[in-house]
């Protein structure tokens, strides 16, 4: 019999009783299933501990948003208790690989801190905080480059150019 993989009932360590898929000798079918009593969770168990988690990471995600003076996010109540989290991770990601912020790059995270569009973490929340900052610093390097290129090519229209260049700066899409 080994190497067949069987499933034993056994009273887990939430209080209910399971399935618990054990394969081996009789001592490791016994392993499994005494490790089994004292950790594992049946699935509905598992699924309120998992709900529970995230909504204490969520709490914590939004007092620290609030402490830190970021903007409130705008979407449902679910889409905004996701999205803090996500800006939350996003943010302690961008702040670990920055030494010190300069230029372009300490524009982009102010531009990143004031998006305040639930949806639009919850779309990006796959993109590493290393891209999602050298994409919104390279927006920044792009416009100015235009901006300096026109105002040089119409140096009479300098101020309007540059009261536009604002405008266009605040409508930079997603982040």
């Amino acid at each position: 019999m080994i190497g067949t993989s069987v499933q034993k009932e056994a009273t887990l360590s939430c209080g209910h009783q399971g399935l618990v898929k054990v394969s081996g000798n009789s001592k490791a079918r016994e392993d499994k299933i005494r490790w089994a009593k004292e950790h594992q969770l049946c699935g509905d168990c598992y699924k309120i501990e998992l709900a529970e988690a995230r909504e204490k990471a969520n709490a914590t995600a939004a007092a620290e948003a609030k402490e830190n003076g970021l903007p409130q996010l705008i979407g449902s109540e679910k889409q905004i208790a996701w999205a803090t989290t996500i800006r939350k991770n996003k943010l302690e990601e961008i702040d670990a690989m920055m030494l010190t912020p300069t230029g372009d790059h300490l524009r982009a995270i102010e531009k990143i801190k004031s998006q305040t569009s639930a949806k639009v973490w919850i779309d990006n929340r796959e993109i590493s905080a290393y891209y999602l900052l050298q994409g919104v610093a390279l927006r920044f390097e792009t416009l100015d480059t235009r901006i300096k290129e026109t105002v040089e090519a119409y140096p009479e229209h300098e101020e309007r150019i540059k009261k536009n260049a604002e405008y266009l700066y605040s409508l930079a899409p997603g982040f």
